[in-house]
């Protein structure tokens, strides 16, 4: 980005507890462990990310594909939609299911009465109720803790859902509906109730595996995006913690070479294998600028696999590095950061539309940073930059006297990538300074507030209808 170079130069200037079996395989490099099953709501290391539930947006208004719905008793009930068991490289794969929520006690007495097409009929008045459920377990209030201005919380009884193919049936999987309410809103979650636990020994050391579904309702393990979370048993604290670590298809280093984890449908066996495919390398460049210091850090992710970029050190944070060798494909960045003298910046996959904000629906996700082995990739912002207008979008009206709402991020148009921050590291006054952490040993910056740039909103005569700054991102 030649551009973005001369906005970096004029920035500088101004300014478990049961045993579990546990063996190797004879295999060179080869370790493979039993998963058994355990409740959600049981005692076991990060037992928060396993509660969050998959999220669904509920309005007044019902959905168009249905067909018919129960007697209302409330005069506002709640309507929604949810997909479970899609992937997310494939839109539009899940399984969906329409719901609503009803007061049975009148309007206003609180919802409690969740009706779900659970034959997925469109047909809502055939389904028997759920009911709210009068002591949910103590560790489904963490759902209500996580969340700023809750002021109702309803858990619903178990539901059964299976997620096979049509007609096939496939695996049941175990959810339990949640409300939370707010006050102008309300918002759905539905948590999977059991995941996977076991233990594996991986160059000489043991950690304690944890696999499951906390984002996303789903009845396999073995797809990449799958939640899971190894934790090293002599230093819990020290696991991976960079963006898609967290996940079977991100690869580790372990034993100073790249482990890669697969597991049965059934998430019941996890095995875990060396990398022995081709590297290449991937490095952070000046672009041609007079910089010295240049560093970088953070994750790339292809369709499939997460890496990281930097090495790995104490607590599971990354070290700076100027390059690294990672398995050749193509990868977008999860998110990354940049050091170029005193200016840091950050950046990750973009995931607006033009005039649809956090569009990633249907989407083309491009994957445009290509590792390959016989020559490097160099990232240097050369670029050239684009603004692109999350909203409004094009063509959009709005009536006089309306509020119209302006949205734009600073994308790189040929990578797809999207500048989340931008921040001058240099001296300020101290009243300026604010506190950010970019994992280099462990050691925090004071750095000035972001370089947010200032947007001005003019008539074609040169009146200013509205100004301010607009955050990056």
């Amino acid at each position: 980005m030649r551009s973005i170079g001369r906005i970096l130069v004029l920035c500088l200037v101004v300014g478990l507890g049961a045993a579990v079996l546990v063996w190797r395989d004879r295999s060179a490099g080869r370790s493979t462990a039993r998963l058994r099953e355990i409740s959600a709501f049981s005692d076991f290391p990060v037992g928060r990310e396993f509660r969050r539930g998959q999220r669904a947006r509920l309005t007044h208004e019902p959905g168009t594909d249905v067909s018919a719905y129960p007697t209302f008793r409330s005069a506002k009930p709640l309507y929604g939609s949810v997909s479970f068991g899609g992937e997310l490289a494939k839109p539009g794969s899940g399984h969906e299911y329409c719901f609503a929520v009803d007061e049975s006690k009148g309007t206003g007495e609180g919802y409690d009465r969740l009706h779900f097409d659970l034959n997925r009929d469109l047909d809502l008045s055939n389904d028997q109720p759920v009911l709210a459920w009068d002591s949910p377990p103590e560790r489904a209030k963490e759902a209500r803790e996580k969340w700023g201005g809750v002021e109702s919380h309803v858990c619903f009884r178990y539901v059964d859902v299976s997620l096979g193919p049509e007609g096939d049936g496939g695996r049941t999987v175990e959810i339990m509906p949640q409300l939370l309410g707010f006050e102008k809103a309300h918002l759905a979650l539905f948590l999977a109730t059991k995941l996977r636990r076991g233990k594996v020994r991986i160059a000489g050391q043991r950690y304690d595996v944890l696999l499951g579904h906390p984002y996303s309702v789903s009845d396999r393990f073995d797809l990449p995006s799958t939640s899971m979370f190894l934790i090293p048993k002599k230093a819990p604290r020290s696991r991976a913690r960079w963006w898609g670590a967290d996940t079977l298809g991100a690869l580790h280093t372990i034993g100073g070479k790249l482990r890669r984890f697969s597991v049965t449908p059934d998430g019941d066996r996890l095995s875990v294998n060396e990398y022995d495919g081709e590297l290449g390398t991937f490095e952070v460049g000046t672009g041609g600028r007079e910089i010295s210091d240049v560093w970088m850090t953070g994750s790339l992710q292809t369709e499939t696999a997460a890496v990281a970029v930097g090495k790995p050190f104490e607590k599971g944070r990354l070290e700076h590095v100027t390059s690294c060798r990672l398995p050749v494909g193509d990868y977008l960045p999860n998110y990354l950061t940049f050091g170029f003298g005193r200016l840091v910046i950050s950046v990750s996959m973009n995931y607006h539309s033009d005039g649809k904000k956090r569009d990633l629906d249907g989407r083309v996700r491009v994957f445009g940073i290509e590792i390959r082995e016989e020559a490097p990739f160099v990232f240097d912002f050369s670029n050239e930059p684009d603004v692109l207008f999350a909203s409004p979008a094009v063509g959009a009206r709005v009536k006089r006297g309306d509020e119209l709402k302006v949205a734009a991020v600073l994308i790189d148009p040929k990578l797809d990538i999207m500048i989340r921050d931008l921040v001058d590291t240099g001296p300020v006054a101290e009243t300026e300074d604010t506190l950010f952490g970019f994992g280099d040993k462990g050691n925090e910056r004071k750095l000035k507030a972001s370089l947010d740039p200032k947007v001005t909103i003019t008539r074609a005569g040169g009146e200013v209808l509205a100004e301010g700054v607009m955050p990056f991102g």
